[in-house]
């Protein structure tokens, strides 16, 4: 068989394999084997790989690499038009534009710092696939170069077999003939080191190929690059450029340093640096996958194709050899029976051979000891290892024995024999490529209070705004998008992506056995960036403490999940609610899709784009949609402090009914151990809160400008207010304590999240009011009649199925700032719109009632729209806002006819105008709490506390005998407890003097659009999307 590729390397030109980019071992295209080297023996046949649809036309990966550390010299490669010195062991050098396709063989990175031998690696290997394609015209072949093809979905299958040579299996001297290396035509070689009795000291294995040396040859004018990877492979001997270079300056494959051929000695005893057998080589392995796609019929049975792989290769070109070896039949017989099953098959990236597993319990020591430890693997990534080394420790040597015949080990070709070679091919079924050809099914478009219907996205939008983040690059390059979550999931590298896990019933005692149990999955997924744990425990999933060193400074993509209420217990129902942001730092903020839930749209299942962050604040869109739940465009997680209730923890796991689906599920569970693979909602807090700050700090830079060349009009100001004066969003809070006594989180009585930023020693002040009773709070509880419902629906009696009685997980669940407005009010201040003392004033008006204030959304009144920036104004209010702010609320006093004593104006005003205002703000704070530390201190104060922590619930989730609308941020039924005793029309606030009193309803200060826009008396009824 001719070989294609092999053709196409001399010293002038280069080599050939293929992939993507820099990779890291565990950001492979496909799982780690399930069968370790250096611990298990394999199964028999080929391993399936994960199926995979490609989140980018060309999907970028890195990876560490797996060398030893060695100081390599520079290269000279050709790099933008000229040669460039390029220092090969460093990670921050030049980078090029392009991303090379075809990727170095098993992952190496000898080529770091030349992206330009990167790219001649790939471009060459490009073409040699197309020729080898070109070559076969005419004939029925099934292969295809995937460069030229958008990606379908497709599986990556290992194809596996033994590295001993089977064309001397059946002869009397086979250890001996087989450890020639001219003998050893199964993509494997090796040499062996033996001491002077002829004990086995070593064996070294390669399935590295020629063409990729002499690649590196080709593309190094000095050839110091090579002999240095030559000193790092053999570092006791003395190596020369002559040793390895002809005459001319061609590198020689067959030097002393990679074959004793020419001569062994004791100091090359055991040398190996790559394959030399003539099929050992990257052309014919490419011209055997290609050869193998082509169906051909039996001859006697025309009705028939031959299927074995011994009678295929005789239909072929090859050599009288390759039918009888381990590799070419199975090879080819698999190939076949794909394509006979309606497939295309080519070889995957990278393309060439590798060290797949060894059968460690296939030799033994004398007591029956396993050799996990002997093996020294020293290139390539951890799934595609390309030379290992067999090492037998000085007391063993002599001692090893095969297992079941007791033989002694004394040739490599023993070990051999238990060496398993892999090579990755990947079969796409042959509609789904039709279909690529076509193109990817168009983007569209539903973004409500925009569309009545959805509509498709205009090219020029698309390219400019859909494709510059991941989720958006998977659609626009991907003919059948996933539909379930675990099919989505299958297009993740190992190691990006990470799972959270929220079910209401967490942490609840219920009264009856549940046999449905919905629960909720959050994924952060990091496309091209990998976190291995640090203990491998079988799970595909990142390690979240190392993502949280790039979150959201990478490309990041967050999928939030519910599984539908017509079959609760099965997260990857097609019926499933799936939501996605996704997130490109170049860009700062969120593109929002949704597939697309049965009923609403066109078709069914199809993807959505359902608008970007921007269109929270846009008049037609904002409080409507995705950002009626989103208000500020940004991710919500409500739950995001300590004991987050309802998420899975280390201390209060997710526990489920046996038989529930999720309880089997390998993506989430450990099956032997029973163990979740999910991390802690401490963690995804963090994630919020970091990805929040990167669409706020854009959203601050697209209204206001950087601070050093401000936009002359700051644009959605009022907007940016309503994070001091409004409540936006929320985050649900839980008391901690013990059994006698517990502390209320201080964000009921103030918000002292935001203070805390702005006056120092608040923080002190906070930690000054004391704990409640747990006797008062169960006698509050027992008194409005606290209960958890199952259900807001009422039962046919007219009654609601009770939980439990209480809250569940912790006492005192109840609304406090969110640190989405929290996170506003910072960017606020770097912005400086407003001085400092300013937003104190603000917050400390009505500041006893911390969440959906009337008297603090009055003052948005007063708040423009835009502000004209002013060159000559201070650095801290360079709007002239704070002075102009002080006098229309003044002036509001006056023509409004407002109580000039007891009005939110009136508040305000005093604290703009206070002298050492932050001392007076902790001067009043402080005797504040310790009004409120006698409330807390009798059963009438804790009842008036429990009633206002009932008003502001009732604010975001209306009891169900209100007959009000839900906010579609109360999702889960469990949330938040009921006070079944509390008539739901009464309303109670904080007063200053930390009382509870009873007043009339405000509704208007509590809906999403109300927030975004001027303040208004009504509000408008929920977006019909929920």
């Amino acid at each position: 068989m001719p070989g294609t590729l092999g053709k196409l390397v001399n010293a002038n030109e280069e080599a050939l394999i293929r992939d993507e980019s820099p990779v890291t071992p565990d950001s492979s295209p496909h799982p780690p084997s399930t069968t370790d080297p250096t611990t298990s023996p394999p199964t028999t046949g080929p391993t399936v790989r994960q199926k995979t649809t490609a989140p980018t036309v060309r999907q970028k990966t890195t990876a560490p690499p797996t060398n030893p550390t060695t100081t390599k010299p520079p290269i000279t490669c050709t790099d933008t038009g000229k040669d460039t010195e390029v220092g090969l062991g460093h990670l921050d050098h030049q980078h090029g534009d392009s991303n090379p396709y075809f990727k170095l063989p098993s992952f190496l990175t000898d080529l770091e710092g030349c992206p330009a031998a990167l790219q001649k690696w790939s471009d060459t290997i490009d073409g040699a696939i197309q020729k080898c394609i070109t070559d076969r015209q005419g004939k029925d072949t099934r292969f295809f170069n995937p460069v030229h093809y958008p990606d379908p979905m497709s599986d990556h299958t290992c194809i596996r077999w033994r590295a001993f040579p089977n064309n001397f299996s059946n002869n009397p001297k086979k250890w001996k003939l087989a450890d020639v290396r001219g003998n050893q035509d199964e993509y494997c070689e090796w040499e062996v080191e033996k001491d002077s009795n002829g004990e086995l000291l070593s064996v070294t294995f390669t399935c590295e190929l020629p063409e990729y040396y002499e690649f590196l040859a080709s593309i190094d004018s000095n050839g110091d690059r090579i002999l240095q990877l030559f000193k790092e492979l053999n570092p006791k001997a003395n190596i020369t450029h002559s040793d390895i270079f002809d005459g001319n300056g061609k590198y020689m494959r067959d030097n002393k340093w990679n074959t004793r051929d020419k001569g062994a000695t004791a100091e090359n005893a055991g040398c190996i640096a790559h394959m030399v057998r003539t099929n050992n080589a990257l052309g014919d392995l490419v011209d055997l996958v290609a050869d193998s796609t082509i169906l051909v019929k039996d001859p006697d049975n025309p009705a028939e194709y031959i299927t074995r792989g011994q009678d295929l290769l005789k239909s072929m070109n090859v050599s009288k050899e390759s039918p009888k070896r381990n590799s070419d039949p199975t090879i080819t017989a698999r190939i076949n029976r794909a394509v006979i099953e309606g497939n295309h098959v080519t070889a995957a990236n990278p393309i060439g051979p590798y060290i797949h597993s060894f059968e460690n319990e296939r030799i033994i020591y004398p007591d029956s000891n396993k050799v996990e430890n002997m093996w020294s693997f020293q290139r390539g990534s951890k799934d595609y290892k390309v030379r290992a080394k067999f090492i037998i420790p000085e007391e063993w040597v002599g001692k090893l024995f095969e297992a079941g015949t007791n033989r002694k080990i004394k040739y490599g070709s023993q070990i051999a024999q238990h060496l398993w070679i892999g090579v990755d091919v990947v079969v796409v079924n042959s509609g789904d490529l039709k279909a690529a050809l076509q193109g990817p099914q168009t983007v569209m478009a539903f973004i409500e209070g925009r569309h009545i219907k959805p509509v498709p996205l205009g090219p020029a939008f698309v390219d400019k705004e859909i494709k510059s983040e991941p989720f958006g690059k998977y659609l626009t390059t991907t003919p059948r998008p996933a539909k379930t979550l675990k099919d989505l999931i299958a297009t993740f590298e190992d190691f990006t992506w990470c799972a959270f896990a929220a079910e209401e019933g967490i942490g609840y005692r219920h009264a009856a056995k549940r046999k449905d149990v919905k629960v909720r999955l959050v994924i952060v997924w990091t496309p091209d960036h990998p976190n291995p744990p640090s203990r491998r425990s079988g799970s595909k999933m990142a390690s979240p403490e190392g993502m949280m060193d790039s979150i959201f400074n990478v490309p990041t993509v967050t999928v939030v999940l519910a599984p539908p209420g017509s079959d609760p217990n099965n997260i990857h129902s097609e019926q499933s609610f799936l939501q996605v942001a996704s997130f490109n730092p170049d860009v700062g903020w969120f593109n929002w899709y949704e597939r697309e839930r049965f009923g609403k749209g066109a078709g069914t299942g199809q993807w959505l784009y359902f608008g970007n962050s921007k269109d929270a604040f846009t008049p037609d869109t904002q409080g409507l949609g995705t950002f009626c739940g989103h208000a500020s465009g940004g991710l919500v997680m409500k739950e995001s402090e300590d004991p987050w209730p309802h998420w899975h923890t280390d201390d209060n796991p997710l526990i489920l009914p046996e038989g529930h689906l999720l309880l089997s599920d390998e993506l989430f569970r450990s099956q032997r151990t029973g163990s979740w693979y999910f991390a802690g909602a401490d963690f995804l807090a963090r994630i919020i809160e970091a990805g929040n700050r990167a669409w706020y700090t854009k959203r601050r830079l697209l209204d206001f400008g950087p601070f050093r060349s401000p936009n002359p009009e700051a644009q959605r100001v009022h907007q940016w207010l309503a994070h001091v004066c409004m409540t936006t969003t929320v985050t649900i809070a839980c008391a901690r304590g013990d059994e006698d006594a517990f502390m209320i989180p201080s964000g009921f009585f103030f918000n002292s999240a935001a203070l805390s930023q702005l006056v120092p020693g608040v923080q002190e002040l906070e930690d000054g009011i004391s704990s409640c009773s747990m006797e008062n709070y169960k006698k509050a509880c027992e008194a409005v009649g606290l209960v958890t419902l199952n259900s807001r629906e009422a039962q046919k009696d007219g009654t609601f199925n009770i939980a439990a009685k209480g809250e569940g997980l912790a006492p005192w669940k109840l609304i406090v700032p969110a640190k989405e407005d929290v996170e506003g009010m910072r960017q606020l201040l770097a912005t400086g719109m407003l001085p400092k003392r300013i937003l104190i004033a603000l917050l400390m008006v009505d500041y006893w009632n911390p969440v959906f204030s009337s008297r603090r959304a009055r003052l948005l009144h007063y708040v423009p729209s835009t502000l004209m920036y002013s060159a000559t104004a201070s650095s801290n209010d360079r709007y002239e806002f704070g002075k102009d702010l002080v006098d229309a609320v003044a002036l509001g006093i006056e023509t409004l006819g407002l109580d000039p004593e007891n009005s939110a104006e009136h508040d305000f005003l005093y604290w703009a105008r206070v002298e050492e205002q932050e001392k007076q703000v902790k001067i009043e704070l402080s005797k504040y709490a310790a009004r409120v530390n006698e409330q807390l201190a009798t059963l009438e104060g804790v009842l008036g506390y429990m009633k206002i922590t009932e008003t502001r619930r009732s604010m975001f989730r209306p009891p169900p005998t209100s007959h009000k609308p839900v906010h579609p941020l109360a999702e889960f039924d469990l949330q938040l407890p009921y006070a079944s005793k509390f008539p739901h029309d009464e309303n109670w606030r904080m007063k200053s003097d930390g009382t509870a009193c009873k007043v009339d309803p405000d509704p208007s200060v509590w809906h999403p659009r109300n927030t975004q826009a001027h303040y208004v008396a009504s509000g408008c009824p929920f977006s019909t999307s929920f």
